[in-house]
């Protein structure tokens, strides 16, 4: 079975696609780390202050897909999404850029 990490290099040249800390002000070099031991090849980044609490997110693993004008187009929870929904949500991403 295809995972997230084995889709997104697929459309890497189309799609920005960021993990996102959960928790605040904690350093982006330990994210990094921590996702390459898991063989996982998109940025990472640290939110700003607030950001995750207006987006609503509570659980770690929050999938949230936004077009080029910021609305959400697509938003799951941990576990959620199967192969075909990825490659569904990044085609669509990248032909509307």
């Amino acid at each position: 079975m295809q995972l997230l990490k084995d889709i997104y290099p697929q459309y890497e040249n189309d799609v920005d696609f960021y993990a996102i800390g959960m928790f605040p002000g904690n350093d982006v070099a330990l994210f990094e780390k921590f996702g390459k031991e898991r063989g996982y090849t998109f940025p990472v980044a640290v939110p700003r202050s607030g950001i995750l609490e207006a987006l609503k997110v509570t659980i770690q693993s929050t999938k949230i897909a936004f077009d080029d004008n910021g609305i959400i187009t697509h938003r799951n929870g941990m576990g959620k999404g199967d192969p075909e929904t990825w490659h569904q949500v990044f085609t669509e991403l990248s032909s509307a850029s």
